[in-house]
Protein backbone atom coordinates (compact mmCIF):
# COMPACT_ATOMS: atom_id res chain seq x y z
CA UNK A 1 0.00 0.00 0.00
CA UNK A 2 1.52 3.64 -0.77
CA UNK A 3 1.13 6.41 0.93
CA UNK A 4 -0.49 8.32 -1.04
CA UNK A 5 -2.99 7.72 -4.19
CA UNK A 6 -3.48 10.15 -7.22
CA UNK A 7 -6.99 9.90 -8.96
CA UNK A 8 -7.44 11.81 -12.09
CA UNK A 9 -7.04 12.56 -16.09
CA UNK A 10 -4.01 12.96 -18.29
CA UNK A 11 -2.05 15.08 -15.55
CA UNK A 12 -1.67 12.75 -13.28
CA UNK A 13 -1.19 10.24 -15.85
CA UNK A 14 1.36 11.12 -17.37
CA UNK A 15 3.35 12.53 -13.97
CA UNK A 16 6.49 9.74 -13.47
CA UNK A 17 6.36 10.40 -10.20
CA UNK A 18 6.91 7.52 -7.46
CA UNK A 19 8.15 9.60 -4.43
CA UNK A 20 6.28 12.98 -3.24
CA UNK A 21 7.71 14.40 -0.36
CA UNK A 22 9.22 11.40 0.92
CA UNK A 23 5.38 9.38 0.78
CA UNK A 24 5.07 6.49 -1.81
CA UNK A 25 2.99 6.99 -4.85
CA UNK A 26 0.47 5.35 -6.28
CA UNK A 27 -0.91 6.79 -9.43
CA UNK A 28 -4.06 6.61 -10.58
CA UNK A 29 -4.28 8.89 -13.45
CA UNK A 30 -6.25 8.24 -16.83
CA UNK A 31 -5.69 9.96 -19.62
CA UNK A 32 -8.83 11.13 -21.13
CA UNK A 33 -10.91 10.44 -18.71
CA UNK A 34 -13.57 12.71 -16.90
CA UNK A 35 -14.95 13.03 -13.48
CA UNK A 36 -18.50 11.00 -14.14
CA UNK A 37 -16.29 8.01 -16.35
CA UNK A 38 -13.72 7.60 -13.04
CA UNK A 39 -16.93 7.39 -11.12
CA UNK A 40 -19.05 4.80 -13.23
CA UNK A 41 -15.73 2.48 -14.75
CA UNK A 42 -13.09 3.10 -12.20
CA UNK A 43 -14.88 3.47 -8.67
CA UNK A 44 -18.94 2.05 -8.68
CA UNK A 45 -17.37 -1.21 -10.10
CA UNK A 46 -15.54 -1.31 -6.76
CA UNK A 47 -12.15 -1.62 -8.41
CA UNK A 48 -10.33 0.62 -6.44
CA UNK A 49 -10.08 -1.70 -2.96
CA UNK A 50 -7.21 0.04 -1.27
CA UNK A 51 -6.17 3.93 -0.46
CA UNK A 52 -3.19 5.54 0.76
CA UNK A 53 -4.02 7.74 3.69
CA UNK A 54 -3.92 11.01 1.23
CA UNK A 55 -5.45 10.83 -2.07
CA UNK A 56 -5.04 13.82 -4.59
CA UNK A 57 -7.42 14.29 -7.04
CA UNK A 58 -7.12 16.56 -10.74
CA UNK A 59 -10.12 15.97 -12.29
CA UNK A 60 -12.32 18.77 -14.16
CA UNK A 61 -10.78 19.61 -17.75
CA UNK A 62 -12.32 16.79 -19.55
CA UNK A 63 -15.57 17.45 -17.62
CA UNK A 64 -15.77 21.06 -19.40
CA UNK A 65 -15.91 19.68 -23.20
CA UNK A 66 -18.46 17.19 -22.60
CA UNK A 67 -21.87 18.11 -24.50
CA UNK A 68 -24.86 19.64 -22.21
CA UNK A 69 -22.10 19.79 -19.43
CA UNK A 70 -23.17 21.82 -16.64
CA UNK A 71 -20.86 22.88 -13.50
CA UNK A 72 -23.41 21.07 -11.23
CA UNK A 73 -22.53 17.74 -12.85
CA UNK A 74 -18.81 18.04 -11.67
CA UNK A 75 -19.75 18.99 -8.22
CA UNK A 76 -22.18 15.88 -7.99
CA UNK A 77 -19.40 13.67 -9.88
CA UNK A 78 -16.66 14.69 -7.33
CA UNK A 79 -18.84 14.70 -4.33
CA UNK A 80 -19.90 11.25 -5.04
CA UNK A 81 -15.58 10.41 -5.44
CA UNK A 82 -14.85 11.27 -2.46
CA UNK A 83 -18.03 9.34 -0.69
CA UNK A 84 -16.47 6.32 -2.74
CA UNK A 85 -13.46 7.58 -1.49
CA UNK A 86 -14.58 7.33 2.61
CA UNK A 87 -15.77 3.96 1.83
CA UNK A 88 -12.90 2.92 0.83
CA UNK A 89 -10.86 4.53 3.64
CA UNK A 90 -12.94 6.39 6.24
CA UNK A 91 -9.38 8.09 7.23
CA UNK A 92 -8.29 9.24 4.39
CA UNK A 93 -7.38 13.19 3.92
CA UNK A 94 -8.48 14.24 0.23
CA UNK A 95 -7.05 17.10 -1.60
CA UNK A 96 -8.91 18.60 -5.31
CA UNK A 97 -6.68 20.42 -6.85
CA UNK A 98 -8.07 23.12 -8.82
CA UNK A 99 -8.59 22.84 -12.63
CA UNK A 100 -5.55 24.30 -14.22
CA UNK A 101 -6.66 27.21 -16.94
CA UNK A 102 -5.43 26.28 -20.30
CA UNK A 103 -3.48 28.66 -23.30
CA UNK A 104 -4.21 28.91 -26.90
CA UNK A 105 -6.93 26.44 -26.81
CA UNK A 106 -10.43 26.65 -28.42
CA UNK A 107 -11.50 23.76 -26.95
CA UNK A 108 -11.51 25.17 -23.29
CA UNK A 109 -12.45 28.43 -21.64
CA UNK A 110 -10.85 29.88 -18.64
CA UNK A 111 -13.85 32.06 -18.07
CA UNK A 112 -15.61 28.52 -17.63
CA UNK A 113 -12.45 26.81 -16.03
CA UNK A 114 -12.97 29.83 -12.95
CA UNK A 115 -16.27 28.84 -12.66
CA UNK A 116 -15.81 25.43 -12.11
CA UNK A 117 -12.93 26.18 -9.14
CA UNK A 118 -15.08 29.43 -7.85
CA UNK A 119 -17.77 26.45 -7.42
CA UNK A 120 -15.72 23.95 -6.59
CA UNK A 121 -14.04 25.67 -3.88
CA UNK A 122 -17.34 27.08 -2.15
CA UNK A 123 -18.44 23.72 -2.05
CA UNK A 124 -15.89 21.20 -0.71
CA UNK A 125 -13.68 23.72 1.26
CA UNK A 126 -15.37 22.81 4.60
CA UNK A 127 -15.38 18.49 3.40
CA UNK A 128 -11.65 18.47 2.11
CA UNK A 129 -8.63 20.17 1.20
CA UNK A 130 -8.23 22.34 -2.07
CA UNK A 131 -5.37 22.97 -3.49
CA UNK A 132 -5.24 25.95 -5.30
CA UNK A 133 -2.93 26.46 -8.87
CA UNK A 134 -3.46 29.00 -10.92
CA UNK A 135 -2.30 31.83 -8.62
CA UNK A 136 1.09 30.57 -9.79
CA UNK A 137 0.80 28.54 -12.87
CA UNK A 138 -0.92 31.34 -14.62
CA UNK A 139 0.82 33.90 -16.19
CA UNK A 140 -0.02 37.26 -16.06
CA UNK A 141 -3.00 37.29 -18.86
CA UNK A 142 -4.41 34.57 -16.45
CA UNK A 143 -3.74 31.46 -19.01
CA UNK A 144 -1.54 28.74 -17.95
CA UNK A 145 2.12 29.79 -18.09
CA UNK A 146 3.24 28.56 -21.67
CA UNK A 147 6.54 27.65 -19.47
CA UNK A 148 5.03 25.00 -17.79
CA UNK A 149 3.47 23.06 -21.31
CA UNK A 150 4.01 22.16 -24.67
CA UNK A 151 0.49 22.06 -26.23
CA UNK A 152 -1.44 24.94 -23.78
CA UNK A 153 -3.45 21.77 -21.85
CA UNK A 154 -0.49 19.46 -20.39
CA UNK A 155 2.00 20.00 -18.69
CA UNK A 156 5.89 19.89 -19.23
CA UNK A 157 8.76 18.66 -16.96
CA UNK A 158 9.09 22.46 -15.68
CA UNK A 159 5.14 22.83 -15.17
CA UNK A 160 5.55 19.05 -13.12
CA UNK A 161 8.32 20.15 -10.64
CA UNK A 162 6.00 23.61 -9.79
CA UNK A 163 2.93 21.35 -9.49
CA UNK A 164 5.04 19.15 -7.00
CA UNK A 165 6.24 22.12 -4.81
CA UNK A 166 2.78 23.13 -4.67
CA UNK A 167 1.29 20.31 -3.65
CA UNK A 168 4.22 19.23 -1.23
CA UNK A 169 3.33 22.18 0.27
CA UNK A 170 -0.38 21.76 1.04
CA UNK A 171 -0.17 18.41 1.86
CA UNK A 172 2.55 18.98 5.17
Amino acid sequence: LKDITLIGHSMFDQWDIKNLAGNSVNNLGISGINSQEYLDLILNKNSLKMLGDKVLIFLGTNDIVLENWKIEDSIDWIDEIILKLLQINPNVKIYLLETLYTTFRADRDNRVIKQLNDSLRSVFTDKINFIELNHIMSDKYGKLNFDYTNDGLHLNSCGYQVLEKIIIEAIK
